[in-house]
């Protein structure tokens, strides 16, 4: 490799490998270095712009390697907002009802997404398993 194609290559190497390697995960947004990301064709709102649609946040934290609170219920087009507050990484992934996965979470890594439909959604890390899944209750 020619010396002025190593650092073009090496940043394209890396961006690569931050997209978890070949696109971003479906579903909401994330956090990446302290700037929320789009996730999906549909970016939910920013930290920053606030929620201009009129519809609440849900919270839920992630802490001591769990979901707090583990079931939630909120409005369809309501969105919930997941705060990594542990030491160590976590995702959210949707196991059934919605499709969403977010990338590693690290300590303070925040991640959104906005209900569409009626339904029940169970989530869970795919870092620490199913012992560490969540359920949220869309209604009408």
């Amino acid at each position: 490799m020619k010396p002025k194609l190593a650092l073009p290559v090496l940043v394209a190497v890396g961006a690569w490998l931050l997209t978890g390697c070949g696109g971003a995960p479906a579903g909401g947004s994330a956090t990446v270095g302290g700037e929320q990301v789009p996730t999906s064709g549909t970016p939910a709102p920013s930290a920053s712009s606030g929620d201009r649609s009129g519809r609440g946040k849900a919270q839920v934290v992630m802490q001591n390697i769990e979901f707090s609170p583990a079931s939630i219920t909120v409005k369809k087009g309501e969105t919930v907002r997941w705060t990594n507050r542990d030491s160590v990484a976590h995702t959210v992934t949707a196991d059934s009802g919605a499709r969403f996965d977010s990338a590693n979470l690290n300590a303070r890594g925040v991640y959104e997404y906005t209900t569409t439909h009626a339904g029940t959604i169970h989530y869970y890390c795919r870092i620490h398993g199913k012992q560490m899944s969540g359920t949220i209750t869309v209604t009408g």
